[in-house]
């Protein structure tokens, strides 16, 4: 359809949440998102309606039938289609005012660096079982001054952590020198107490196991996604609009575990 509403009709429901100063922050800013299956393509969306102005994207992976039990852009029409071109689409179709740059082929050495250059802020949503490209992308980043923020969902929960050009790196994070060769990655793991430093006691210890010996895919389910795309869209505007101070990593961001949510009882009214 043809655009007939202004940036400011499309917005005006974050205001009171979000001031209008916020907003033309979030207008000037480009975030930087690799990976966009599960929580990154979730989190590119809901960016995108608080709106951020300009959402580069990069996945070089097609959907399949197992992405259509959590990720938001796998339909069965869109089998078989690229991740990033995807979700690319969605936003175009939901915020006419986003800019949307997309990169189908996934980060490497060389484009890392034309994709990340002008961003505010990156989102590294790159498989767990890719600590190569992790790795580039993380130090990328750091040589342009750009923080790196990572979404992990798990079980019921979702994990965030931070790292900012000056703190602690991600080689540094997971057990690495900071100049460590990056050849070394390709036969690295990442180890989980590093990206789920809380695990649930109801946890059948086999399904870990499974895991690492590869007998079975990482389990994930649709509300852990979410879950971890909400927390993922909310600080990286945090983190544009200075919202609130955040802690990179050692520290990290646990969202309640789901299936342990208690009760409370409300005390304001009278039944």
């Amino acid at each position: 359809m043809t655009k007939k509403f202004t940036y400011e009709d499309m917005i005006k429901r974050n205001i009171g949440i979000l001031t209008m100063e916020d907003q033309d922050i979030l207008k000037d800013s480009t975030v930087a998102i690799a990976g966009c299956g599960g929580a990154g393509g979730e989190a590119a969306i809901m960016l995108a309606r608080m709106g951020v102005g300009h959402i580069k994207l990069s996945d070089p992976d097609t959907y399949d039938i197992s992405n259509l039990n959590r990720q938001y852009g796998a339909k069965v029409s869109t089998l078989g289609k690229n991740k990033a071109e995807t979700i690319a689409s969605e936003i175009q179709d939901i915020n006419p005012f986003c800019k949307v740059t997309v990169l189908n082929k996934g980060v490497d050495e060389g484009n890392i660096s034309n994709f990340l250059e002008g961003s505010n802020i990156a989102v590294d949503e790159i498989d767990f079982n890719q600590p190569y490209f992790t790795a580039l992308f993380h130090r990328r980043a750091r040589a342009l001054n750009i923080p790196v923020v990572s979404g992990v969902d798990v079980l019921w929960g979702s994990f965030l952590l931070f790292f900012f050009p000056e703190s602690l790196s991600y080689e540094e994070y997971v057990g690495k020198s900071k100049d460590t060769n990056l050849e070394e990655f390709r036969n690295f793991s990442n180890p989980i107490s590093a990206y789920a430093p809380e695990l649930p006691a109801y946890l059948d210890a086999s399904v870990l196991t499974n895991v690492a010996e590869g007998k079975i895919d990482i389990p994930v389910v649709a509300p852990s996604v979410s879950l971890n795309a909400g927390i993922l869209s909310a600080f990286v505007c945090f983190s544009l609009t200075n919202m609130r101070e955040i802690k990179p990593v050692p520290y990290y961001y646990f969202t309640q575990d789901m299936l342990v949510l208690e009760p409370k009882l409300n005390t304001n009214m009278e039944y």
